[in-house]
Formats: structure tokens, sequence, C-alpha cells
């Protein structure tokens, strides 16, 4: 019940998407903060940190997985980067899963050539995570109550290591 608690998902939410927003905290973006705070602390550059908050605009099979995906998951930034949406969408892709892959490309391909994001307003870890979707926001740490919560709770033990 704690767990559900710290997550207060709304009624428009379904027991899929609340397992997979636990799970993907649990073993992948709470200890992402955990590695980038210590890179920006250790590193006289700046760090810059993203979090996919896209979901593609139908179910699909990512990289021949037998099921299908209805929210973010992992390696979602790669095919949108790498422009495998045609491939992932045999009837065409949304325009939110173009914009998504274009905001993505935008700001990784500015980034390899100049070092900082294309938006301007994106600034460097810890005071900003990117929330990149159709759409770019941000945040200062994603999902932080619950981060803390589940690194309270010893929980980041059970995370991949990216």
């Amino acid at each position: 019940n704690a767990s559900l608690a710290a997550y207060n998902f709304s009624g428009d939410r379904d027991a899929e998407y609340m397992f997979t927003t636990m799970t993907s905290d649990i073993r992948v973006s709470c200890l992402n903060d955990v590695l980038t705070d210590k890179a920006a602390r250790a590193l006289k550059s700046p760090v810059y940190r993203y979090v996919v908050t896209s979901n593609p605009s139908k179910p699909i099979r990512p990289l021949g997985n037998k099921f299908r995906s209805k929210y973010a998951f992992h390696a979602w930034d790669a095919v949108a980067f790498f422009d495998h949406l045609d491939e992932t969408f045999p009837d065409g892709p949304a325009n939110s899963d173009v914009e998504f892959r274009n905001n993505l490309q935008e700001e990784i391909m500015t980034f390899v050539k100049t070092g900082k994001p294309f938006n301007r307003d994106w600034q460097p870890y810890p005071n900003h995570t990117a929330l990149i979707s159709d759409k770019i926001t941000f945040t200062d740490r994603f999902n932080k109550a619950q981060c803390e919560f589940w690194e309270a709770h010893d929980m980041l033990s059970y995370a991949w290591l990216n």
C-alpha cells in the first residue's frame, strides 16, 4: 500500500501503467538519477539528463518482442533516434511519434556537435532533467518523491546498470 500511495495514480491509469511505471523507476530511472548525480559532482563538464515520457501512439512489438508495448519502454528512444518508426508502425507513425523522433534527434545531434542541447532552456543536471516526448518540458528530478521512497526502502539494489 505504501508504494501505491507514493505514486498517487489517478483513476485514468490502468494496472499495467502503474506496474510499468513503478518497475521502470526501480529498475532504471531512479538509479540513473543516482549515477547522473555522481557524474555531475565528479566532472567539471556539464552533465545533461533526459527521460523519455513519450508513449508509442499505438501498442507496438518493439525489437521483435512478442508482447505489445503501449507505454514508453527501454530503447524506445533508440527506435525513434535511429528512425525506425516506419518499420515499427507499418501503417505509418502518428504525428506525436514523428515529433518525438524530431525532438530527440535535434537535441542529441546538437549536443554531439556543440556540447549543449538544442533547447537553451535545458540546464545541466541536477537543476534540470528534460522530459522528452512530442514536447520537451523540464523538472529538477524525474519522479523525485518516488525515487526517494525506493531508495529509503533499499529497492535500488534491484536496478539495471545502464
